[in-house]
């Protein structure tokens, strides 16, 4: 059977040991919801949320507002009770609210 055959005979699905392709196949509908399943059910990995917790350093000082590093990223914080926290202080990250970081000083 040369190549234009067999890919008539697959297309027919008449053929041996055929590629289960499409939705309208059941193992392609697996495979999809398997995909979707894993893409849906991952932790936040990007964006703001994922930096609440973390631990930054302060560039500027907080008083009450300056400029922390977190992940390398260059973020405006402000201090969570309104204390002064001195420069190349670590602060860990409250709650981010667009582009403003909330944080208290790690003691």
């Amino acid at each position: 059977m040369d190549q234009i055959e067999k890919r008539a005979e697959i297309r027919r699905g008449n053929a041996n040991n055929t590629r289960c392709e499409g939705l309208d196949h059941p193992r392609g509908r697996r495979d999809v919801r398997f995909f979707l399943r894993k893409v849906f059910h991952r932790p936040i990995s990007v964006g703001p949320e994922k930096f609440v917790g973390q631990i930054a350093e302060t560039l500027t000082p907080l008083n009450p507002s300056g400029q922390i590093k977190a992940n390398g990223a260059i973020w405006t914080a402000i201090s969570h009770a309104g204390a002064m926290i001195p420069a190349q202080w670590e602060v860990k990250i409250l709650d981010v609210l667009g582009t403003t970081v909330h944080v208290e000083p790690v003691l």
